[in-house]
């Protein structure tokens, strides 16, 4: 069978939250569910749903970051951790 080249990555990038910026990675390990820490988080409204940019288009001022640790965060609306 025939190789051939069908493109070239130039950069890795992973978000670890839904509708935030990301970070710049120089390696990735992929799995059976994609990039490990990708989208791993999102944020919830009080009511429930996901927040997303569509809606929040501020939340592609902030930036996350994935350090490998697995914690559960919750936010108030006045920004205070609960």
């Amino acid at each position: 069978m025939e190789r051939r080249q069908v493109g070239v990555v130039n950069d890795l990038f992973r978000y670890p939250v839904k509708s935030m910026l990301g970070e710049r990675l120089s390696a990735v390990d992929i799995g059976a569910h994609g990039v490990g820490g990708d989208r791993a988080y999102a944020l919830r409204e009080a009511n429930g749903r996901v927040v997303t940019a569509k809606k929040w288009a501020n939340m592609l001022e902030l930036r996350a970051y994935y350090d490998g640790s697995v914690t559960k965060r919750l936010l108030s609306s006045c920004g205070s951790e609960g």
